[in-house]
């Protein structure tokens, strides 16, 4: 839920995000800690035509792909939730050697929050009943990580409000997103990845284009972190 990307060239705010949080996506995601690289698949991205790019997605699909060795890009696919490149656009997100984001997030991120405590009355997309919830605030945005009382992942998001149990709203205009997902249980599959699997498409090799995300160690946009899910939020955030 929420908008993807959570970020435009406009400043702290984002003049090209939709704030609403009505419609759900799906995010298909490829995770490979021992290489430290991960390709997150959105089904629908929003309007980035602020690159300047005529190809730029717009309630179109995209993927984001840290390699730990080339930097990070969004760049559009074939096929929706599919890792193959159209070969029409690519942006780059983080610089190679980002010393605050060199490649897939780390595997235990959530445990630099702070323990809330347990809740009832959680109602997710595949999960409903009492919760663990982890909670920080970092520059007016707060971030959360919610788990069953066993410890698998439920849920984790940010933005301009602590939902806690409640119904998430949408966060004003300008103000950070409000962006969520909830960890389908029945999709999770461990399982051994190639380094091919998280090669760098073509089209972002050559790549002139900038899409410069919140948090990096170089480039504009240090102001303050309207972090995604699964990936940048929690590691600036959290001591990476």
């Amino acid at each position: 839920y929420g908008a993807f990307p959570f970020w435009d060239n406009t400043g702290a705010g984002c003049t090209y995000c939709d704030p609403s949080v009505d419609t759900p996506g799906s995010v298909k995601v490829k995770y490979d800690s021992t290489q430290g690289s991960e390709l997150l698949m959105h089904s629908s991205c929003g309007d980035m035509s602020w690159t300047g790019d005529d190809n730029a997605p717009n309630s179109s699909p995209c993927n984001h792909i840290f390699n730990s060795t080339y930097g990070a890009f969004i760049y559009t696919p074939k096929t929706s939730l599919e890792p193959e490149a159209d070969g029409e656009f690519c942006c780059r997100t983080f610089n190679a050697g980002d010393s605050n984001f060199p490649g897939a997030v780390p595997t235990n991120w959530m445990r630099s929050m702070n323990y809330w405590g347990s809740n009832t009355g959680f109602e997710g997309d595949y999960y409903s009943g009492e919760i663990k919830i982890y909670w920080s605030s970092v520059f007016g945005v707060d971030f959360w990580y919610y788990e069953d009382m066993d410890g698998n992942p439920l849920e984790q998001g940010e933005g301009c409000q602590f939902p806690g149990v409640n119904p998430k709203t949408a966060c004003a205009q300008n103000m950070p997103i409000m962006v969520w997902h909830d960890y389908d249980p029945d999709t999770w599959v461990e399982e051994a990845h190639t380094v091919d699997e998280f090669e760098v498409p073509e089209v972002c090799m050559t790549t002139t284009v900038s899409c410069a995300a919140p948090g990096g160690s170089t480039g504009v946009a240090q102001q303050v972190d309207h972090s995604q899910p699964l990936t940048h939020g929690a590691r600036y955030a959290f001591g990476r």
